[in-house]
Order: structure tokens, then C-alpha cells, then sequence
């Protein structure tokens, strides 16, 4: 069972002692709840609409797998290994000095909130990604700009890294001695503080690449892994320029990701958004790591800005924390999804 809190205007972010598990709290003091309507549609068929409510608390039941499976509870795993800090973003390689500048305020509030890792959710280098795995744009779009970052970066792939030679990405990484920045495989998992974390390569939403992460995905329920993240370029859900997946990948990544995984970050359009739970999932947008579009809110955003930032995962036991971060590194919104003991 999950409780799902939102805020929709965080005048600050919290201090870093204050991880306790309680709800983020606007300017005004009051834990702000997405609606009822949203939490029924995060158990409904995607696609469907989802009707406005009044403001209140409510539980999302989110049995991934089978029905009549097992909730996962913070009883399943001990809490002191259940702990995964992570910033995200993407669609920022352009070397520019607003990407020097997002990097900035990333390592600032890396410092304050703490950060094990960085999610890259696509469009790593522009216009066209990397010819080889020595292409010069490797140093002066990524390496120098994110060199104050004392951590590794998980790499996801976009369609403008397609664009170039996308297998260059695997080796650059592979030879990397230092581990700085990971691609393992064009899509691959890794297993970070207790916590599944899956990276999707959308361009090639291929029958291979499903067969391999619903296998991913089957193993982690069975090793009764308490959360699993999904990582990727294209969004299921936007209200950006680019807009939800068309069909055919909307369909691919409803198989993969519904009652499977909690939540699903992606990039592609320059904004950063939360979207309202579908099928058991919550969605975000984090690409505005060096550039932004102009968009407005749709009828699934629960959060929608189109200025430059990041995001902040934080999961600790049975409680994962979402944070939107500006381009100044002031909290706009946050989400928080606690996993309570099954009644």
C-alpha cells in the first residue's frame, strides 16, 4: 500500500536532518494531498481519464506483479540497507554556461542533501551525441562540466545520442578506470542501496529490450526488492512540447513499466514535471539540466515548470521522496510515497 503526499509550494529545501519520513510542507505550513481522483487513476488502465476531486488524504494499493501477489512492506527488507540518494537529470549536454551553472547548483545541494549518484536521463551531448568514444565534445560537454561532482553518473541514452554512434557510449564508459560515468549496456540495472534501479534505452523500444526487463523486473519481485526505479529518455506522460509517447511507445512502456515499477523518470522535454499516478506508477520529467521550452500545465500535471533544474530522489525505508529543484536550487515541489505496512 502506498500514501502518496504532495507539495505544491516548497518555499525551501528542508535541512538535511529533516529526513524523518514526514510529508514535505509548503510555504504555508500545510502538507498539500493529491486528490482522491489521482490516486484511483494511478489503479486504473492507462488512458483513462481521471476526474477532479477536492483535496485529501488517500492510500494507493500498488501490488506490482500478478494479481494477488504480495505487497512489499518495510518489513521485507532491514531498513538500514534500504537507502538510495539521487539527483537527476538530463537533456544537458550542450557546454554552454547554463549548463556550468545547473552543475553548480547540483553540487551545492549534493553537498547539503547528499547525493550517492546521478540519474542522466538522455540527450547527454548535442546535437548529434558522440562519433567515437574519444570525440573531443566528451571532455567539453560533459567531463569539465560535471567535474565538481564527486560521485558516479548512471547514463541513459536519447535520441539525440542515436543520432550519433550510440555504441561509442558503452565503451567510453567501459574504459573508464574511475567509474565516473556508467552505461554498462545501451540497457542495463543496477542494484544501489537496496534499491532497483532500471535504465531504458526508448529509442529502441524493441521486443528484446521488454523481454529483458520484464525478466529484470521478475527477478527483483521475487528477490522481494521493496522499490524499483525506471529511468529513460522518452516520457510516458508530458505536458511539454514533445507531448505523451506516441502509441507504439506508449503501449512498450505500459507493458514494461505498469505494476512493475514505482516510478519512472525521463527527460526529452526541456521542463520538469510530475505527472498524476497511472497504473501504479508515478511519473517525472527532469530534462531542463541546460536548456528549456516553453509548456504549461495539462490535466495530468500535478507540477509543471518550464525553467532550468533538477530533481532529488531520496529513498530511505519505506519512504521515497521526489524533489524539484530550480535553477537557483530552490524547492518547488516535492512528492513523497510512503509504503505502509499492508492492513
Amino acid at each position: 500500500m502506498w500514501v502518496v503526499v504532495a507539495c505544491a509550494a516548497c518555499a525551501r529545501p528542508p535541512a538535511p536532518h529533516a529526513d524523518d519520513g514526514n510529508p514535505v510542507h509548503s510555504a504555508t505550513g500545510h502538507a498539500e494531498r493529491v486528490t482522491a481522483a489521482a490516486i484511483h487513476a494511478a489503479a486504473a488502465l492507462p488512458g483513462q481519464p481521471s476526474p477532479t476531486a477536492a483535496p485529501s488524504s488517500a492510500t494507493l494499493r500498488a501490488d506490482r506483479g500478478q494479481p494477488g501477489a504480495p505487497l512489499l512492506t518495510d518489513a521485507d527488507v532491514p531498513q538500514a540497507i534500504v537507502r538510495a540518494r539521487a539527483v537527476v537529470w538530463g537533456d544537458s549536454g550542450t557546454g554552454s554556461a547554463d549548463q556550468y551553472a545547473i552543475a553548480a547548483v547540483v553540487a551545492a545541494q549534493c553537498r547539503a542533501l547528499g547525493c550517492d549518484f546521478g540519474l542522466h536521463t538522455g540527450d547527454i551531448i548535442y546535437p548529434a551525441g558522440i562519433a567515437t568514444p574519444d570525440d573531443p565534445l566528451l571532455r567539453t560537454h560533459l567531463e569539465e562540466p560535471y567535474a565538481a561532482l564527486p560521485f558516479p553518473i548512471w547514463l541513459a541514452l536519447g535520441n539525440h545520442d542515436h543520432y550519433g554512434n550510440e555504441d561509442a557510449w558503452v565503451t567510453y564508459a567501459a574504459r573508464r578506470s574511475d567509474g565516473r560515468f556508467r552505461m554498462p549496456a545501451k540497457y542495463y540495472t543496477f542494484l544501489a542501496g537496496g534499491v532497483r534501479f532500471v535504465a531504458l534505452d526508448t529509442e529502441v523500444p524493441d521486443a528484446a529490450q521488454e523481454a529483458w526487463a520484464l525478466q529484470v523486473l521478475a527477478a527483483s519481485q521475487a528477490a522481494r526488492e521493496p522499490w524499483v526505479i525506471a529511468f529513460g529518455h522518452h516520457p510516458r506522460w508530458s505536458a511539454g512540447q514533445h507531448g505523451d509517447a506516441d502509441a507504439s511507445l506508449a503501449a512498450w512502456l505500459d507493458r514494461v513499466l505498469c505494476g512493475h515499477v514505482d516510478l519512472y523518470l525521463a527527460g526529452h522535454d526541456h521542463d520538469r514535471q510530475v505527472l498524476r499516478p497511472a497504473c501504479g506508477v508515478v511519473y517525472a520529467v527532469s530534462g531542463a539540466g541546460a536548456q528549456v521550452r516553453p509548456m504549461s500545465a495539462g490535466a495530468r500535471s500535478l507540477f509543471a515548470a518550464d525553467t532550468m533544474g533538477f530533481a532529488h530522489l531520496d529513498i530511505a525505508g519505506p519512504r521515497l521522496r521526489l524533489r524539484m529543484f530550480d535553477e537557483r536550487g530552490t524547492v518547488d515541489f516535492g512528492v513523497t510515497v510512503v509504503r505502509a505496512r499492508d492492513p
